[in-house]
């Protein structure tokens, strides 16, 4: 079994500038501060010690309705690399949605590494 490895959650939204699944690896403050204002909302890049960590954005794409969200399951290491494992949410049949486009994500903070960084998606219905 892959060794877990600890993360935060630093924040997550409905409304991305993704309109495809993406994953931006964060090692730095410009970098910070070129993405983490498009998502809407401000978490300083002070929040982040960058000479111990990363952040991960995860974003899933655009989707038709509301009622989508997108969260990290768990981080866990696998070979050179970093398994994040992350669940789209979505509107069971019994959820009530508005006609607007969603464009989900999350952002998460880990011990700062070269490691390449690989999504491993899994969709969860949430029934209302």
């Amino acid at each position: 079994m892959a060794p877990d490895v600890a993360f935060r959650e630093i924040g997550n939204g409905t409304f991305s500038p993704y309109s495809t699944a993406q994953v931006v690896v964060v090692r730095d403050s410009a970098t910070w501060d070129a993405t983490i204002p498009r998502l809407g909302f401000s978490v300083p890049a002070q929040s982040i010690d960058f000479g111990r960590d990363m952040a991960v954005l995860v974003a899933v794409g655009a989707r038709a309705t509301s009622g989508y969200s997108a969260r990290v399951t768990g981080v866990t290491q696998r070979g050179a690399g970093y398994d994040v494992h992350a669940s789209e949410e979505t509107p069971g049949s019994s959820c009530v949605t508005l006609p607007v486009v969603s464009q989900p994500f999350v952002v998460i903070a880990l011990a700062r590494s070269d490691a390449a960084i690989n999504v491993a998606w899994t969709k969860v219905v949430r029934n209302c």
